[in-house]
């Protein structure tokens, strides 16, 4: 008997100690669960572990940004993995343990070094309330496809960097602005916050992706997707930042004026094009006689120029060009193709 009472005292002391958290004390469904299994208490462990490895290596500055952070993202848990019903039939441990997998993958990403400069990325999650829906019997239904039922729910997460510059400071203004232009489909007001609405009513994401980063130029993608039901869709722009001037490119900052670099370009991509999709391809947005034109007006516009060490790239957004099924990748002259166009002073990236 003594023996039986050892084995279940310790026993209780392995499960009290199971996750990043003292067992004992757990309330909440989601925290009885991750005592409860395993897995989850393990995938708990690693995620606190990645939590406090980025915690080390993010800078006093912004330790309480990413402390708010990880509340925020602990605290909508309970939303997106309820007891019961769960999206696409889950169970609350497969919710639990997909949710932490993927924040512990986000936090061994937080903290990256570019160019001699430190990013921290930063996360919100924005959840807009529906309008009731009515299926053909007239009672209120909720979509299956939905993440959080009776929602709409836009993640988001975007990079800020330490630097004490007063470049860089404009830089962190800017890439929040610009990411909340995205986030309200052009609609972003003037006081800097984020806004609930802007979820909408489909499910998505928002993220940014740092490029090139150097003294005269930083560049970052910044890209929303989503579901409306079944159905995706997606909205991207390429922010290229001047640091110096502290503002965005403009193309007389890259090409020397007369010198045809725009037709060039025109004519590169509609060989590219034809190419991918066929000369006759039927598409109301730019059929062959109006490519030529509609080209022209999306390669003056640098949110869709993609810049790397390769050249520069012609980034085509959905239905721009073709029907989503047909959508064509990006069309990259590379800079030796371009040097005779481009301004002296432009730095091509290396």
């Amino acid at each position: 008997m003594r023996t039986g009472c050892l084995i279940s005292l310790l026993l209780m002391c392995a499960l009290a100690h199971a996750a990043s958290f003292d067992c004992t004390q757990a309330r909440t469904p989601q925290e009885k669960a991750i005592c409860a299994s395993p897995k989850l208490s393990a995938a708990d462990e690693q995620m606190a572990a990645a939590y406090k490895n980025a915690l080390s290596a993010t800078s006093p500055a912004m330790v309480a940004d990413v402390r708010a952070d990880q509340r925020a993202w602990l605290g909508r848990l309970s939303l997106e993995c309820p007891p019961g019903r769960v999206r696409f039939d889950q169970s609350m441990t497969d919710c639990l343990l997909q949710n932490y997998d993927a924040r512990t993958k986000a936090l061994h990403q937080l903290v990256q070094q570019k160019g001699g400069i430190t990013f921290v990325w930063r996360s919100m999650f924005l959840m807009n309330r529906e309008e009731p829906a009515n299926d053909e019997t007239g009672t209120e239904s909720s979509s299956e496809f939905e993440l959080i039922p009776g929602y709409g729910t836009l993640a988001v997460s975007w990079p800020q960097t330490n630097a004490s510059t007063h470049e860089w400071r404009a830089w962190n203004k800017a890439i929040v602005a610009a990411a909340q232009r995205v986030a309200s489909q052009n609609g972003a007001g003037q006081d800097g916050q984020w806004h609930a609405d802007w979820a909408g009513e489909d499910d998505g994401d928002l993220t940014v992706e740092i490029g090139v980063v150097n003294q005269q130029l930083t560049t970052a993608f910044i890209d929303r997707w989503g579901w409306r039901g079944a159905h995706p869709w997606e909205s991207s722009i390429q922010f290229n930042w001047l640091l110096k001037e502290q503002r965005e490119i403009k193309p007389d900052d890259v090409f020397r004026q007369d010198s045809n670099w725009d037709e060039l370009l025109v004519q590169r991509c509609i060989k590219i094009l034809v190419k991918d999709l066929g000369q006759n391809y039927e598409n109301s947005y730019a059929g062959p006689d109006k490519l030529p034109s509609v080209l022209h007006e999306i390669i003056l516009d640098s949110k869709n120029w993609q810049i790397s060490r390769k050249g520069l790239s012609i980034v085509f957004q959905d239905y721009a060009i073709a029907p989503r099924v047909l959508h064509p990748g990006p069309v990259t002259i590379p800079w030796a193709d371009l040097k005779p166009y481009l301004q002296p002073t432009f730095l091509i990236p290396r």
